[in-house]
């Protein structure tokens, strides 16, 4: 069923808290029009809360539907219509709405069609990286920032997730139920194997890179596309020029996971969003050409402090700050370019 434009507006806009009265008044004579738009009106509720990970209990239409009254009550007893949005105005509100829409919806609309209107489970992270156990005794580790999703019959009729972010996946093997996971535009069959897989939040665009075993991966819908990933081999998605193809990963994918960092003439401000990412930390450079410099070295598992002390020895930079925020302060490093 399509939406039209007007009424699209004023969905997004009150699911997001900006619509004044004269917009519920007309998005209440909208939703007393037919029992399919106060369904597709749920939906998109549904949608929008899923991605934004508030954890509800499922939804009863008649139940949400007098919540709408409640809270809407005025609008559905005054007829005073006030005087209408100028049509520059709308202009400008629809597309900005419609492009956040745009972004929001795209991993909850993933989410439907991979889990239907079943309960989901979400394992999320925020400042750290979290290690966590699927139902089957597969082990899932997100990187700070970063969600999975699973539903209620995971490890019983088959074990399917949907991750936005970073995470690394060990699957427990079991050739009866083949582990299926989702991200962005690409989709992932394996039976029991490692590997990384990450995916954005705001776009379609996915890469998974294999560790040990076997995956396979294709668009989203279409197996018979599918490619057979060897252990050390990657496959990405590009939803700008929908290209999916076979690569190699670059040399810090794991990083923010293993926290081995391997720079080879990396510039400092590379560098510095990698380990920034790792550690949940802030590095800021006192001027933008420092980050033009260049370094050579490798890390295994130390300290932020002591990475970023040997970075600052290395470039002749002085470091300043602790624990979680540092600056970097110095001259350009024309002669470390």
């Amino acid at each position: 069923m399509d939406v039209p434009e007007d009424i699209l507006e004023l969905i997004t806009s009150y699911l997001s808290g900006e619509l004044n009265e004269e917009g519920i008044r007309r998005l209440v004579n909208w939703l007393n029009e037919s029992a399919d738009n106060k369904k597709l009106f749920l939906e998109y509720k549904k949608a929008w809360e899923l991605q934004a990970s508030i954890m509800e209990p499922a939804i009863k239409p008649e139940e949400e539907w007098e919540n709408f009254r409640r809270k809407n009550l005025s609008a559905f007893m005054k007829n005073e219509v006030k005087e209408k949005r100028t049509n520059s105005r709308f202009g400008q509100s629809y597309w900005r709405i419609a492009a956040s829409l745009a972004l929001i919806f795209i991993s909850a609309l993933a989410a439907i069609y991979l889990f239907r209107n079943q309960e989901v489970e979400i394992l999320q992270t925020q400042a750290i990286k979290e290690i966590f156990t699927l139902p089957d005794g597969s082990i899932i580790t997100l990187a700070p920032n970063s969600k999975a999703i699973y539903d209620g019959s995971y490890g019983k009729k088959e074990r399917k997730i949907m991750v936005t972010g970073w995470a690394y996946i060990k699957v427990e093997k079991n050739e009866n139920l083949p582990f299926r996971a989702l991200a962005g535009n690409l989709e992932i069959l394996v039976s029991g194997t490692s590997f990384y897989i990450q995916s954005s939040a705001t776009s379609q665009d996915a890469l998974v890179v294999l560790e040990s075993g076997k995956v396979k991966a294709y668009r989203k819908g279409n197996p018979s596309d599918a490619i057979e990933l060897k252990p050390g081999q990657a496959a990405s998605y590009i939803s700008s020029k929908d290209i999916f193809t076979i690569t190699h990963p670059e040399p810090n994918y794991a990083a923010w996971n293993t926290l081995r960092f391997y720079f080879n003439n990396t510039s400092l401000e590379e560098v510095v969003t990698l380990i920034e990412r790792a550690y949940s930390i802030k590095v800021k450079l006192s001027s933008p050409d420092i980050g033009t410099c260049r370094l050579t070295a490798t890390f295994d598992n130390q300290s932020p402090e002591a990475i970023l002390q040997v970075i600052a020895s290395a470039l002749h930079l002085k470091l300043e700050g602790g624990n979680t925020e540092f600056v970097l302060k110095g001259m350009p490093c024309q002669s470390n370019k």
